[in-house]
């Protein structure tokens, strides 16, 4: 509820694409109609009543009392036809020069609002002597609402900042932000290229995707075009701050893609929360054996149907020795053209915009070789009743899998064959 009578400043409805006309105009809270949704209003310039649903409100300030607007701390807007701009020098009003009308104007102000607007009524309103204030803006700063996701240096030194602590956190898990936090990986190719330890990296993954047999390197044949790709660099810790390993993924710029020429469908199904909490619950009461799993490269695994070419990683080369910290770059950071040796991709890659969708089908056909059947009611649970008994679940997540099994033996059973 709101005060009755109060200040309101309301959208302005008749702004019409100038940005120079105000934004909000002056009103007096009426009340609420008995039939729309918002705020009942009366514009005090134009002595209309709206109704509007954007309003601002200032609860302390009475247009129709004199004593309130006194109270303001800020000098009201120039068309406000009730008072002239507030100053400290202004004289008291004589309560004989008030008129009874409901807009309390002075006699010798003009009835217009658009004259209590020019500049000439302000000047002879006043005596030579008084000079009227200047307006300081009532405006709020603030950020807009997209960079509430980010950490700027103004919200570091706000004084909110003095109230962040780590001193409720494991001494371990400090050691490990500590870690994170001065970590610096590399963006660019020629500036990884110069570690050893990078160069490592993005050998053991250059010799994961031929062990893999992802591409076959053949020249681009004529009016075929080939993507880009480009290196990732991440540090991965262990839960002490410890450096695990050094991982470089290779990924595809799927971004060049074209519909109906190197990708045609991309939907891949997730598990649903509610089944996750379903399968749990149950496997809870039957007292069943529930593993967790995480699909190394699990993209990789997802057979290509479409034509898809690549261009060749940075430093890659088809023989000897992939990438030296020399920094020779043999590969093509350029768009090839018809003639150049490329990769034609026979495996999904991260990054392609089907690859979620290849690994999804390449899963399922592999557990259905296995002999489980694929519910109807959320396609990424898949359950098998073998002959003695045994009873298995497999939920899909992208590549991470919920197992649950009736008996110990099943569930290894079906995590050697899922590793094969």
């Amino acid at each position: 509820m709101r005060v009755f009578g109060c200040l309101a400043f309301a959208s302005n409805p008749s702004r019409s694409g100038d940005k120079f006309q105000p934004r909000g105009v002056p009103c007096l809270f009426l009340g609420y109609p008995a039939t729309q949704k918002g705020y009942k209003l009366l514009n005090l310039l134009t002595e209309q009543t709206f109704v509007s649903r954007d309003v601002t409100f200032h609860e302390h300030i009475f247009p129709l009392h004199q004593s309130s607007v006194q109270q303001y701390k800020h000098p009201l807007p120039a068309c406000f036809p009730s008072t002239p701009p507030i100053s400290v020098t202004t004289p008291p009003v004589d309560e004989e020069h008030v008129s009874t009308s409901p807009m309390l104007s002075s006699p010798d102000s003009p009835s217009s609002p658009e004259a209590n607007c020019s500049p000439t009524n302000s000047s002879t309103s006043s005596s030579p002597s008084q000079t009227a204030p200047v307006r300081v803006s009532t405006r709020v700063h603030k950020k807009p609402g997209w960079m509430q996701d980010y950490v700027t240096m103004s919200t570091i030194r706000s004084p909110c900042s003095d109230d962040f602590t780590h001193e409720y956190l494991n001494p371990d898990f400090r050691v490990y932000l500590a870690a994170t936090a001065h970590s610096a990986d590399p963006v660019y190719f020629h500036s990884a290229v110069q570690d050893p330890k990078w160069c490592h990296a993005m050998n053991l993954e250059l010799q994961a995707l031929e062990h893999n047999h992802t591409w076959l390197i053949t020249s681009l044949p004529p009016g075929k075009k080939a993507i880009g790709c480009r290196w990732i660099y991440r540090t991965k810790f262990k839960s002490d701050g410890s450096v695990d390993k050094y991982k470089a993924r290779l990924v595809a710029q799927g971004y060049s893609q074209q519909f109906g020429i190197d990708y045609d469908e991309t939907f891949a199904p997730v598990a649903k929360m509610t089944t996750v909490r379903t399968l749990l619950a149950v496997a809870a009461v039957k007292h069943w054996c529930v593993s967790q799993m995480d699909v190394s490269n699990a993209f990789l695994h997802g057979e290509l149907q479409e034509e898809v070419y690549m261009a060749l990683p940075q430093g890659y080369t088809t023989y000897g020795c992939k990438i030296t910290p020399s920094g020779s770059v043999s590969g093509g950071v350029h768009k090839p053209t018809t003639g150049e040796k490329v990769c034609k991709l026979l495996k999904a890659l991260y990054g392609l915009k089907q690859a979620p969708r290849q690994w999804f089908t390449k899963l399922t056909s592999s557990l259905k070789a296995y002999g489980f059947q694929q519910s109807r009611a959320n396609y990424t649970l898949f359950t098998k009743l073998c002959a003695n008994g045994e009873f298995l679940t497999v939920l899909i997540y992208v590549d991470d899998m919920i197992l649950t099994a009736s008996s110990f033996t099943a569930l290894a059973e079906l995590k050697t064959y899922l590793q094969s």
